[in-house]
């Protein structure tokens, strides 16, 4: 009977959880589904922290990946991040099972240690069904979401699937402990989190996990010259297709669009009050464009292509 259960745990987890995989499932989903969180999975090593290897071509934006080696998976995962400068984070992508389903993502100011399982302490950024580019790939999170930090801020998100309690998620088991930091790129800092079942806990929760993930961000440039964000309108965002910009009475000449990764792939003069993104192939995720008028001021936002 014993011999038994591993499969009998793992045929449970794809019938329950409603997130059918096409991997093994992991020690933390079996474990949760028993309802054990004595943590005794093996442990892998990460890798130390490091700088992002992103460049920064567009200044004030810019990305900080954790990893996307996983070992290890649950419903969701919770984990701290510390800003070193004044920014805006705006955009997350993660590392999913090979499979669809929905997902939630919350936040909460300070740390989210000690609130592993208090529902009232968070706030719901949204809530959009995902279907994986695969296991150990980048998947856009399709919810938009600003969050403003200033230089020393603390907060924590909580990301998980809400179809099962268990499974959807993949992230990697740490020898270091939960709350040590992970990865740093000089204005983001990332740290050692915890597995986390749906919903806040209720089944198990697992020590000293890395989320497997991307978050996006564009800082505050001290010097900058910013338009008033109130005079642009950027519709439909996300968008489907093309994207339409009005820029009421700013005289704007030039629009710049750069990838995830800060790579500039467009580069347009403008004239006229409006001016028509054409998606042609670009494809999905979350993109951040660059407007300046006549005077060398400039305007910053995201675009998320669906």
């Amino acid at each position: 009977m014993n011999k038994l259960l591993p499969t009998l745990l793992a045929a449970s987890l794809l019938s329950i959880s409603g997130f059918a995989q096409q991997n093994i499932p992991s020690a933390d989903e079996l474990s949760a589904l028993q309802n054990n969180i004595n943590n005794s999975v093996i442990i892998a090593t990460p890798k130390s922290p490091s700088t992002n290897a992103y460049q920064r071509i567009m200044s004030g934006c810019d990305s900080i990946t954790t990893t996307y080696a996983s070992n290890n998976g649950l419903a969701g995962a919770m984990f701290d991040v510390i800003a070193d400068s004044n920014l805006t984070i705006n955009g997350m992508y993660t590392n999913l099972s090979v499979a669809s389903g929905v997902f939630e993502i919350y936040y909460k100011p300070g740390t989210f240690i000690g609130f592993e399982q208090n529902s009232s302490a968070w706030t719901l950024l949204g809530s959009n069904s995902i279907i994986s580019n695969g296991v150990d790939v980048p998947t856009l999170v399709p919810i938009p979401f600003s969050i403003n930090m200033n230089a020393g801020d603390t907060i924590a998100f909580y990301i998980s699937n809400t179809t099962g309690g268990s499974s959807g998620l993949k992230y990697t088991n740490s020898t270091i402990s939960t709350g040590a930091l992970y990865v740093t790129n000089g204005a983001l800092r990332i740290y050692i989190g915890k597995g986390v079942t749906y919903p806040f806990g209720s089944g198990s929760i697992f020590s000293d996990r890395v989320w497997n993930g991307t978050l996006n961000y564009c800082t505050t440039t001290t010097g900058m010259n910013h338009l008033q964000e109130q005079t642009i309108s950027v519709v439909p965002n996300p968008s489907v297709g093309n994207v339409q910009f009005s820029f009421g009475d700013k005289n704007i000449s030039k629009f710049k669009l750069f990838s995830p990764e800060g790579k500039l792939i467009r580069d347009e003069k403008i004239f006229g009050s409006n001016f028509t993104l054409e998606r042609n192939n670009l494809s999905n995720g979350v993109y951040f464009y660059q407007l300046t008028d006549d005077n060398n001021n400039h305007h910053t936002g995201k675009l998320i292509f669906e």
